[in-house]
């Protein structure tokens, strides 16, 4: 079931929309570093910002990246920082299991040198300013692909079983592939998450299925994308959770990316949460080291 009919099925459940209404903001600031199947190190910066609807059991979802990072190679699929080679990706097509490929990095596909403020690069995708870091050397600023979804939550309880939600996503190719955070093509993704609970500790599980576009010389295999965590409350407003997450194989000559990650978050009020976490990589197209710092907070109905 691609994301585009699970839309179309998640609209079939109007009568939902005339239920209490909520709107909210929510985003991170991710960094994210490793040398993936490269012989050089690259480093990603991301600004996640979502902006969610619910009526009832209907959420819809609209996510913007931008995205800094010191190189081409590194395009996010799904989310997730994948090393694809971006421009190059033929190299990476070619690559033989184990074998350690040159990147490239530094700035930019055409060797752009020329400074540009953040708001600026903001404006366009198409842009090809560099955002100097100091310490780090030139960094693309690029508008990656938006991601549109729909959810409806099939059950809520207040017993072992929390919550059942059904999702379908669309990823629209905006980025192009030369930018080196997009793929240029369109993907599709349909899944289910799960919520049990016990006491103060809670089990959460999810699992989408992605049907990913080809990049021009590299075929992305359609992937299954899937997570795990354990939470548990600490005192009245702080909680942790520990989780793991992994795909199946996306590129056929690079091992699937898994990691594992820990993350403390507080509620502020009714309306609003801060988060805070960092994740390590297990295989070489994960990350080697993940960091951020999220937030979340309803600007339409909703008082936690």
């Amino acid at each position: 079931m691609t994301g585009a009919v699970s839309l179309v099925a998640a609209f079939v459940a109007a009568p939902a929309l005339l239920q209490a209404q909520e709107l909210t903001w929510s985003g991170s600031v991710d960094y994210a570093a490793g040398s993936y199947v490269f012989d050089e190190r690259f480093t990603t910066f991301s600004l996640f910002n979502s902006l969610s609807w619910r009526g009832g059991r209907l959420s819809l979802t609209g996510s913007l990246p931008i995205v800094a990072q010191n190189g081409t190679a590194i395009s996010l699929v799904a989310g997730v920082p994948i090393p694809t080679g971006g421009p190059d990706n033929g190299t990476v097509a070619r690559r033989q299991s184990g074998q350690t490929i040159g990147g490239r990095s530094g700035r930019g596909p055409r060797g752009t040198a020329r400074r540009a403020s953040f708001a600026a690069a903001v404006a366009a995708d198409t842009l090809t300013d560099s955002l100097t870091v100091a310490g780090t050397g030139s960094y693309e600023v690029r508008v990656a692909d938006p991601t549109f979804g729909a959810t409806f939550t099939a059950f809520e309880g207040e017993g072992a079983l929390r919550a059942l939600d059904i999702a379908g996503w669309a990823k629209a190719p905006v980025a192009t592939v030369e930018s080196g955070v997009g793929t240029g093509a369109w993907d599709y993704g349909a899944g289910a998450s799960l919520t049990l609970g016990a006491g103060e500790t809670l089990l959460f599980a999810d699992a989408t299925w992605w049907v990913l576009g080809d990049m021009p010389d590299l075929v992305l295999e359609d992937a299954l994308f899937y997570s795990g965590a354990v939470g548990r409350r600490l005192g009245r407003d702080w909680s942790m959770l520990a989780s793991v997450a992994a795909s199946t194989r996306i590129v056929a000559s690079v091992d699937p990316p898994v990691s594992v990650g820990l993350s403390l978050s507080r509620g502020v009020g009714r309306r609003a949460s801060f988060s805070a976490g960092a994740s390590v990589g297990l295989s070489e197209s994960a990350s080697s080291i993940a960091v951020n710092l999220g937030w979340s907070t309803n600007l339409l109905g909703g008082a936690r």
